[in-house]
């Protein structure tokens, strides 16, 4: 969040219309609580306020962000949510790092309204286990509602049968998002857990059926 504060000015004179001998706010640096004669000025600073974050960004698994478990050849979906706010936001890259394990397949795009106007609709350009997400400059026009200010990247993958994926093996997805802002580029990553040091991953856990053979006589 950032603070900041408005300022309002105002210059006024002693008669109406333009009168030689008038009294205005001419006095360099005048206001009109000082001394000065000629301070036909007020001015005054408004409450504190605080702006949100422009963006911020979150990921589960869908449709059932409670469902961290998953087997060989199982088809689910990772979500990744980017909470904008309304007003222009420039540059706005989305990065998923995919682990090594599932197997990208497609991805969709969704908005949260019809006012959220990117300057394209990126399918995903793959590189590896490295997925962008390309918007350019996105525009949310205001609409008093600020429970559709968001966009929504499903990426569907499938969990490959490859020798590391064993039972209990824990697959971490990372991801995290860029924008152009008052001080250039500026990053914001994904963190599954805010209350331990670091960035912290999105955790799939590989699960394989228990088989139990018997064998007796006849």
């Amino acid at each position: 969040n950032t603070e900041g504060a408005y300022l309002a000015e105002d210059a006024f004179t002693s008669a109406d219309g333009s009168v030689a001998d008038e009294r205005d706010g001419s006095d360099a640096g005048s206001n009109q609580a000082d001394g000065n004669l000629d301070n036909y000025n007020a001015s005054a600073g408004s409450a504190t306020f605080t702006v949100d974050d422009p963006v911020q960004i979150d990921k589960t698994f869908h449709p059932d962000p409670a469902d961290t478990t998953y087997t060989i050849g199982e088809v689910f979906d990772y979500r990744i949510t980017v909470s904008i706010i309304e007003g222009t936001t420039n540059d706005l890259v989305v990065v998923d790092t995919l682990p090594d394990g599932v197997r990208f397949e497609s991805a969709s795009v969704g908005f949260g309204t019809m006012s959220i106007t990117p300057q394209m609709t990126p399918s995903g350009a793959q590189v590896g286990q490295v997925i962008t997400f390309d918007f350019g400059d996105v525009t949310n026009n205001a609409n008093a509602n600020a429970g559709d200010d968001f966009i929504t990247i499903d990426i569907t993958v499938t969990v490959e049968d490859v020798p590391a994926n064993i039972d209990g093996a824990i697959l971490g997805n990372n991801a995290q998002l860029t924008f152009t802002g008052p001080m250039g580029t500026e990053t914001r990553d994904f963190d599954d857990d805010n209350m331990t040091p670091g960035i912290q991953p999105l955790d799939l856990v590989i699960v394989e059926p228990d088989v139990t053979i018997t064998k007796t006589a006849s």
